[in-house]
């Protein structure tokens, strides 16, 4: 077992530490449906993580500094307002969360998403998630593109 913040260098503040089992296995990318005689739109999407900050109420809190590390791999600390990317991936702040874009379908898809959030109230969280991704379809089935898509919410204290 490995834990999460010796691999990025953040430094959990209140949560335990994270450990991820060493041999996790890559999602393998999903394969697009063959062009035929499907009535498809044309409707896009990417793979994408969202990460919404609550509080202890629930309330959905506005991210001000995060730090994200994605299987090891640190993205630089900024603030929201600003895209950042790195390496096919895009952060952006919308609508009150994080969204993690990864742009490219051979990129394999993080196992591990470190964060480390300070919010516009001041309140903090120090996470380590495995995060759980589905197949968007939002053509239909058997139409492209085929995306994988992950939602987490953590509590900020």
């Amino acid at each position: 077992m490995a834990a999460c913040g010796a691999r990025t260098g953040l430094t959990p503040s209140s949560s335990p530490e994270c450990s991820i089992p060493d041999a996790a296995t890559p999602l393998a990318p999903p394969t697009q449906p063959e062009p035929g005689g499907l009535a498809c739109t044309r409707i896009g999407c990417t793979d994408q993580i969202a990460i919404t900050i609550r509080d202890a109420r629930g309330q959905e809190l506005t991210p001000a500094r995060w730090v994200v590390g994605l299987d090891g791999a640190r993205l630089s600390e900024t603030g929201c307002g600003s895209d950042f990317d790195l390496a096919g991936s895009s952060i952006t702040c919308l609508d009150g969360s994080l969204r993690v874009s990864f742009l490219g379908a051979s990129q394999p898809l993080p196992s591990v998403l470190e964060v480390s959030v300070t919010t516009t109230t001041g309140l903090h969280v120090d996470a380590c998630v495995a995060p759980t991704y589905r197949l968007v379809q939002p053509n239909g089935p058997g139409c492209a593109p085929i995306c994988r898509q992950a939602r987490i919410e953590l509590i900020a204290r």
